[in-house]
């Protein structure tokens, strides 16, 4: 298996031609059965942790709040069975691309329940700031004082 780690999860540029970059842009999944006949493959951009990349199905995270622009991309590449050669059937297929889809769709759920997350928590900070506020302004006026007449 070869798996990218998360510190080599990549940012690429909109500038340069690539297949993902051409999913990000239009938000539309692509599947390329082969990358020497793609024309927006691009071997430095699209191969993650330099691999060789011979298929990749490419989908779209899309923005769950409706935003048309995504939220970035996932790919899979290199699909390899060897039913699948023997059979001489395409190497990724149209259901592995409803598959990433599908992932896609949860992605993007739990981006926004991370989203989520971080403001109720930015919230609470705030809230307990200002609890901690006027609990200490009653506490050090209750402290104080009267002045005796």
């Amino acid at each position: 298996c070869e798996c990218m780690s998360s510190s080599e999860i990549a940012r690429v540029p909109l500038a340069e031609a690539s297949v993902l970059a051409q999913v990000f842009e239009w938000g539309e999944s692509m599947l390329v059965r082969s990358t020497q006949v793609n024309p927006f493959f691009n071997a430095l951009l699209d191969s993650p942790g330099g691999v060789e990349v011979e298929n990749m199905a490419v989908v779209p995270i899309n923005n769950p709040n409706g935003s048309s622009s995504p939220l970035g991309v996932l790919q899979a590449c290199n699909k390899r069975t060897e039913w699948v050669q023997m059979l001489d059937k395409p190497v990724v297929t149209e259901e592995d691309m409803s598959v990433l889809e599908t992932l896609a769709l949860h992605v993007s759920a739990a981006l926004q329940c991370a989203q989520m997350l971080d403001l109720s928590h930015e919230a609470g900070s705030r809230l307990q700031i200002e609890v901690y506020g006027e609990v200490s302004n009653n506490y050090r006026n209750s402290k104080t004082p009267e002045p005796v007449a």
